[in-house]
């Protein structure tokens, strides 16, 4: 892709990324932190995360006291989201539309499927500490796969690639 242009709108589309997934970090631990002076707005973070985690308290982290918005599996996917995608360009081009081998992410997704199946058929209960390492291990194998979905999509959309040429590039 030799496209100075087009490379421009997908760095600038990487950083609203970044600065999206940061945003959500940054509601997740304060959410805990202005728990005593802004109760309602607190209340209303956890509230939006509520659909997207179980938010049961003793499988959180906490901070300030209380439990962050949410658990620390979900949280170890969040950062390892965000640390991947801040490091995807050393590691791959921004404009690459290709994805990592899908043994990868069948490789990170094992220990989260066996920890999930083991935790929730009670034949064990795992730390949050190694509820987070898992979780940030498959989070940051998900840029790889997302990022050249997202930019796929959005060459298509645009009429800058047709599904054709992408037939006979794979």
């Amino acid at each position: 892709m030799k496209d100075p242009a087009l490379k421009k709108k997908l760095i600038f589309l990487w950083l609203g990324l970044i600065f999206l997934n940061l945003i959500f970090i940054f509601l997740i631990l304060a959410a805990p932190v202005i728990r005593n002076r802004w109760p309602q707005l607190s209340l209303a973070i956890y509230a939006a995360y509520a659909p997207f985690c179980h938010q049961i308290k003793e499988r959180c982290f906490a901070l300030a006291g209380e439990p962050l918005a949410i658990c620390a599996r979900c949280f170890g996917i969040m950062t390892g989201f965000f640390l991947s995608l801040i490091i995807y360009p050393l590691i791959r081009k921004l404009t690459c539309p290709e994805p990592f081998a899908l043994s990868l992410l069948i490789g990170v997704s094992l220990p989260m499927a066996v920890d999930l199946f083991g935790n929730g058929l009670h034949f064990w209960s795992s730390p949050s500490w190694l509820r987070f390492l898992i979780g940030s291990g498959w989070g940051f194998s998900l840029p790889f796969y997302f990022w050249p979905a997202a930019i796929s999509l959005w060459l298509t959309k645009t009429g800058r690639i047709k599904i054709q040429d992408k037939e006979k590039q794979g």
